[in-house]
């Protein structure tokens, strides 16, 4: 049971980052271009909506149920490296990946949303590099998500199908 604990939470979380790609994904595919050729290639509203979402994106409850939520799939995943003895490279594995995940996240990303939410509205320079940054990192975050997700849900498979071999013999 506590393993679909972990696997809801994952699942909330990648949902999360889901909903952010909605902004993010603009700037995806101009992750390694220069500013200003960016500037000529998002157009100025799509710029705007993207600092508009970042500055009512930062609801201070929904941030404690997330730091909430990722306590909760860290000490999961802690629980189940220290419960399984077959899996135990495979939670740590999870562990890890949710752990960078996190780390990118509050170093580099929610920063960045914090200048954009205290600076001004309109679009310039700085805040469109900003948002590129953002988008960037967000994609990072997702995928340390969805892995660390797919690694718990092969580690709890594993110790599932060992111990109903246990129990046959």
């Amino acid at each position: 049971m506590a393993p679909l604990i972990s696997f809801v939470l994952h699942g909330i979380i990648a949902g999360v980052y889901f909903t952010h790609a909605k902004v993010d994904s603009l700037y995806w595919s101009y992750i390694s271009v220069p500013v200003e050729q960016l500037k000529s290639r998002v157009p100025l509203s799509q710029r705007q909506e993207g600092i508009n979402y970042y500055k009512i994106e930062g609801n201070p409850s929904l941030e404690y149920v997330l730091l909430v939520m990722t306590v909760l799939v860290i000490l999961s995943q802690v629980g189940g490296f220290v419960r399984s003895t077959r899996s135990k490279l495979t939670y740590l594995v999870a562990l890890v990946l949710f752990a960078g995940a996190v780390g990118v996240e509050f170093v580099y990303t929610r920063p960045l949303i914090a200048q954009i939410q205290k600076g001004p509205s309109r679009v310039s320079n700085t805040t469109t590099e900003r948002l590129s940054q953002i988008a960037f990192y967000h994609l990072i975050t997702f995928g340390l998500v969805l892995f660390s997700g797919s690694m718990s849900i092969q580690g709890a498979e594993q110790d599932e199908i060992e111990d109903e071999k246990e129990k046959q013999e």
